[in-house]
């Protein structure tokens, strides 16, 4: 079975009203304790633990604020604590003083959000009923539309937005609400006449323009659709329809949706917003080299403007494409700096994880995913990527526990369970896979119209042993065309099918297209009933060398868009073993050169005189973490981030490094700093470490 294929693009389409970030304010008096002013300051920097301790403080001196309840429950609500902050909602209705109306409106808002959350959608509209009859704010009756747009009652929704506009027809909300209205009953000409006079009325309300692309689309007017959604991100870059709409773009008209963001891209050439676009939905595609170059432009962009708002996304998004291409030491270094700029951010921990992998170094992608997980430890996929690791390394007890682990926060998710299928096979424990088999087909064909992942219940079928009703679903499963990892998983399946002939022609047709992870197919069984056959070997030694051909020639490493610099780092040998000098936080240290370590790694001594010399501080300390050794061992140690790393004149920022338990331990310059600086050659003859790094040339 193929890695992953592009990652799902999961965007939820938001209402036309924007919440409160914090609650509103009129001249009706309020309170002025102490302990509550510094609650409201608390909540408004992000500071939620804080203003909570404020707010406790303010109702232990006066039990019946009922404003200081109405923030605590916003903040029980930001943690998903909704009974506490119904509760605590209700409450604040029975001591908010009658004459506030809009902030009693607010809390019977807030309290119809959390009916709705918790699926109770009568006493939602019953709150938003209240909640506009005691402020008379549209945004309660633009809640009940959303609820009655989900239920299909069109006519109801008409009725409000009518009786709403009666009050006020200048408001370009209300026609863009009708619009939606009209497009859910088929109506877009319509719907495309009430956009536009939202337009009219407010021409910098990127709503009309996101919701105006929905009919354009359903009429293929894809050419009106690709400028609405831009114009509307010009406006407003995080409008998330038009997030969505580029989505369908890409896939419906892709050519139309490219040129409309390189013609943006010229007449906004000083905001990274569009370069990063064009990427996004090359990569979404799988024109990986082409993304490469648009997220080097965003990059290049961004570090000449200063717009720090976009760096994350785009070392992420460069990592990823880079290591579509097998460029991995190029994406453990773009990994990194995104991970640099957002240490929760998950993609970077998966993209980086991946490249190890694919430079056959798994215990150093379950290092990271380790890492991962302590960072994002309610991120399912983590756990799912590491029981893949795990399995891939042989330690199926790991594995088990992981895939286990998930599946316990997420059992409607059937690509877990057919993990975990496999590992119980390796595991040799058959019966256990042939229930997870079973589960696996009762859930997928419970409802037939709806299946949700036809892919897995192919394979479900297959592992089971059947191989009739296999055959009969893989041909609902792809597109007439199939891309690449398509190919490749049409070869495993074939191959565990036992059926030669088709398996090895889908697998030259994989390696035609651009599949190159030769790791992965040595790692995977599912390939092991043609892995003997002459032909098999012959395709990957053909297409090993087709791809060494093209790295030679700068095809895809990109050798024109770098400049290389080489850099003499002088070394003495003790045991054989090159010793370097290396300034870690301004503090100059002697380390062993080592390609095996996993991290530099430093001994208990020297972190603890870093600590007492301010050379390291509490906030480097990261947690504990497994790291290999250059003789292959695991050992365990504390994981710190050595925030500016100088090696020959080579500056490295946000370098990881562990904290062995051994005094005596040496000092080692292990693979996070090896793998950022490039080709590293060793001239015994000068006593020198020759570095050819390569720094990306600006674009122009």
């Amino acid at each position: 079975m193929a890695m992953t294929s592009f990652r799902k693009i999961i965007l939820a389409l938001c209402c036309l009203w924007a919440a409160y970030g914090a609650l509103a304010q009129t001249s009706v008096k309020r309170p002025d304790t102490y302990n509550y002013q510094l609650g409201i300051e608390a909540y408004n920097d992000g500071r939620f633990r804080d203003s909570f301790d404020y707010f406790e403080k303010e109702l232990a001196q006066n039990p019946k604020n009922g404003y200081a309840m109405l923030w605590e429950a916003y903040i029980y609500d930001a943690n998903k604590m909704y009974g506490q902050a119904l509760a605590n909602t209700e409450k604040s209705l029975k001591y908010l003083p009658s004459k506030d109306k809009e902030y009693i409106a607010i809390a019977y808002g807030k309290r119809g959000d959390l009916h709705l959350i918790v699926g109770d959608t009568i006493q939602a509209i019953s709150d938003y009923d209240h909640a506009y009859k005691t402020n008379k704010g549209n945004e309660y009756m633009l809640k009940k539309c959303d609820i009655y747009n989900l239920q299909g009652k069109y006519d109801e929704v008409n009725t409000i937005l009518c009786r709403l506009l009666e009050k006020d027809k200048t408001d370009p909300v209300l026609w863009v609400y009708l619009a939606r209205n009209e497009t859910e009953k088929g109506k877009f000409d319509s719907a495309i006449e009430k956009c536009t006079y939202a337009i009219t009325l407010d021409p910098n309300y990127s709503s009309a323009y996101s919701f105006r692309a929905t009919p354009y689309i359903e009429q293929h007017k894809y050419k009106e659709a690709v400028d609405d959604v831009i114009k509307a991100l010009s406006i407003n870059d995080s409008d998330t329809r038009a997030q969505y709409h580029m989505i369908e773009l890409a896939d419906k008209a892709f050519d139309l949706l490219s040129a409309g963001l390189k013609a943006q891209q010229v007449r906004d050439g000083k905001n990274p917003l569009w370069s990063y676009n064009l990427g996004h939905f090359n990569a979404y595609k799988s024109r990986h080299a082409e993304a490469e170059q648009a997220f080097r432009k965003a990059l290049a962009i961004s570090q000449e403007e200063g717009v720090k708002y976009y760096l994350r996304n785009i070392y992420g998004r460069l990592s990823y494409s880079l290591n579509e291409q097998g460029k991995y030491q190029e994406a453990l270094q773009y990994a990194d700096e995104a991970l640099a700029e957002d240490s929760t951010y998950a993609m970077a921990y998966s993209d980086k994880a991946n490249a190890y992998y694919s430079l056959n170094k798994t215990m150093m992608a379950i290092d990271v995913l380790t890492e991962a997980i302590k960072q994002c430890p309610d991120e399912i996929s983590f756990y799912d990527e590491r029981a893949r690791m795990y399995m891939y390394a042989g330690l199926y007890r790991n594995a088990l526990d992981d895939i286990n682990l998930a599946i316990s926060m997420d059992n409607e998710d059937v690509s877990y369970l057919m993990l975990r299928v496999e590992i119980y096979q390796r595991m040799k424990r058959y019966e256990e896979a042939q229930v997870d088999c079973e589960n696996v087909i009762r859930i997928e064909t419970q409802h037939p119209e709806e299946i949700r992942d036809k892919q897995m219940l192919t394979y479900a079928y297959i592992r089971s042993g059947d191989k009739a009703n296999a055959l009969n679903t893989i041909k609902y499963v792809y597109e007439e065309d199939p891309d690449a990892e398509d190919e490749y998983d049409l070869a495993c399946m074939y191959s565990l099918m036992d059926l030669k002939e088709e398996a090895l022609g889908h697998f030259g047709r994989a390696l035609s297209k651009g599949y190159y992870d030769f790791v992965h197919i040595d790692n995977d069984t599912d390939l092991d009933n043609i892995r003997e056959i002459k032909r098999f070997a012959q395709l990957i030694e053909e297409y090993k060398a087709k791809r060494l051909t093209k790295s030679q020639l700068g095809n895809e490493v990109g050798l024109e868009e770098y400049d290389e610099k080489v850099v003499e780092v002088p070394f003495t040998k003790e045991a054989g073993i090159c010793k370097v000098k290396c300034t870690i936080n301004g503090l100059p240290l002697h380390f062993y050169f080592d390609t095996g370590a996993t991290d530099v790694t430093i001994s208990n001594v020297e972190a603890q005189f870093m600590i007492k010399n301010d050379y390291l501080n509490p906030t480097d300390v990261k947690g504990s973490a497994y790291y290999s050794t250059a003789d292959g061992n695991i050992t365990a140690g504390t994981v710190i981030l050595l925030r500016k790393v100088d090696f020959g004149g080579l500056e490295l920022t946000n370098v990881r490094a562990s904290v062995v338990d051994n005094q005596q331990a040496p000092l080692l310059l292990g693979q996070s700093v090896l793998s950022k600086l490039g080709k590293v050659e060793i001239d015994n003859e000068k006593h020198v470490l020759k570095i050819t790094t390569r720094i990306p040339k600006k674009v122009k």
